[in-house]
């Protein structure tokens, strides 16, 4: 930490390092055991530290599940930039579908998706962070 309270470029890059590496961690969870089935102590072993230290990161695996979403969603954002930048829009589909194809962690898997899907429909909170993620921009909308 620097003299004024703040954290360095340095920590703050480690802290997001570790913060995407729970993420990774959980959705590999998520896919294999499903949100109630995964606990924090998967989550905990697969990313190879104590849940304790995921606990310095995340409230719980509900702003887990938010985070998930929302990087799905700056992804989206991004694939659709990239799209609308390329002059070959069917061979930028095609690098999208590739990468969904190779289970590419960036995208979002099949499985990860139903399960999103399926807890949307028990959790509020899920279920508005779902709505907001496949809303589309106002800029994109059909007039």
């Amino acid at each position: 930490m620097s003299t004024a309270g703040k954290p360095t470029a340095k920590a703050e890059a480690r802290a997001q390092a570790q913060r995407e590496r729970i993420l990774v961690a959980a959705q590999k969870c998520f896919v294999v055991h499903g949100f109630h089935a995964a606990s924090m102590a998967n989550i905990a072993d697969t990313a190879g530290m104590s849940a304790g230290l995921i606990y310095r990161y995340f409230k719980g695996k509900n702003d887990i599940i938010l985070a998930i979403i929302e990087r799905q969603l700056e992804e989206a954002r991004a694939d659709v930039a990239k799209l609308h930048a390329t002059s070959d829009l069917v061979a930028g589909i095609a690098e999208v579908f590739q990468q969904w194809q190779a289970n590419d962690p960036n995208i979002t898997s099949a499985a990860l998706f139903l399960e999103l899907t399926a807890e949307a429909t028990r959790d509020p909170e899920i279920a508005a962070a779902t709505h907001a993620s496949t809303a589309l921009p106002p800029s994109t909308k059909a007039r």
